[in-house]
């Protein structure tokens, strides 16, 4: 790998785009099923030039890469989907929902495929905790590592691991 700057990296298996390490869509049975799965084909070779849905061994494939160039960490969350391993929480997904469908876009893919799609990956209540724990990890990892004023409540990079191993629902690997 070329990138040589710390990286944090989250991950889920119930990511319906890039989970940890299986196809994507296969949570909620995206995948499996003919039509959905030719649609997901489609943006995967439009979007990202493959039809690879496991994306070349997923996010554990590139946690690997990526420890051959520095310093990594991947934190693997028990669930939680591609938005909210995003930190975008429930009201910030039906606002993009909404804004979909006033565009137009919402007439040819139907809210129903967003929330399918991108709005899985656990119980409601937890799924705002991993927005939440993921705003907290990533704020607090650019602070320690972007050098920003320290009148910003800071943890070090060891704090913060200590408290995701502490974390039952947070898998961590370092590199």
């Amino acid at each position: 790998s070329d990138i040589t700057a710390p990286m944090l990296i989250f991950c889920s298996d119930f990511d319906q785009i890039c989970p940890c390490s299986s196809t994507a869509g296969n949570p909620s049975g995206f995948g499996p099923n003919p039509i959905k799965a030719i649609y997901a084909f489609g943006v995967a070779m439009l979007a990202f030039d493959t039809t690879d849905l496991t994306w070349h061994g997923g996010v554990d494939a590139i946690f690997e890469e990526a420890k051959n160039g520095g310093d990594a960490i991947l934190f693997q969350y028990d669930e939680g989907g591609h938005m909210s391993l995003g930190a975008i929480d429930s009201s910030q997904l039906e606002e993009m929902g909404e804004d979909n469908y006033r565009s137009g876009l919402g007439n040819i893919f139907g809210l129903s495929l967003l929330d399918m799609v991108l709005g899985t990956g656990g119980k409601e209540s937890r799924q705002f905790s991993v927005v939440e724990s993921v705003r907290y990890y990533a704020t607090n990892f650019l602070h320690a590592n972007l050098n920003i004023p320290k009148s910003q409540a800071v943890i070090s990079i060891d704090q913060l691991l200590n408290e995701a191993i502490a974390d039952p629902h947070i898998t961590v690997k370092v590199s």
